[in-house]
C-alpha cells in the first residue's frame, strides 16, 4: 500500500483553490459590466419615466437618478 504523502495532498488543494480564484476574478469583471448596464437601463427609465417608474414624482425622480448615477460609476 503507497504511503500517503500529506504536504502533496495540501498543495493539490491549495492548487484547486487558487484555480477556483482565478475563474471567479475573470467572471467579476463580467458581473460588473452586468451592474453597470442594468443601473444605466434604470437611469434611463427613471429619466424618460417609463416602465415600472411611470407615476414618481419630482424628488423621487432625482434620488432615484442620483442612485443609479452612483450605481452606474461604481461598476464602471
Amino acid at each position: 500500500m503507497p504511503a500517503i504523502n500529506p504536504v502533496a495532498e495540501i498543495a493539490g488543494a491549495i492548487k484547486e483553490g487558487f484555480k477556483l480564484l482565478a475563474q471567479w476574478r475573470e467572471t467579476a469583471e463580467i458581473r460588473k459590466a452586468k451592474a453597470a448596464i442594468e443601473a444605466a437601463e434604470k437611469f434611463i427609465q427613471v429619466f424618460s419615466r417609463e416602465g415600472e417608474f411611470a407615476g414618481i414624482k419630482d424628488e423621487e425622480q432625482k434620488k432615484l437618478l442620483a442612485h443609479y448615477r452612483r450605481r452606474f460609476f461604481h461598476f464602471n
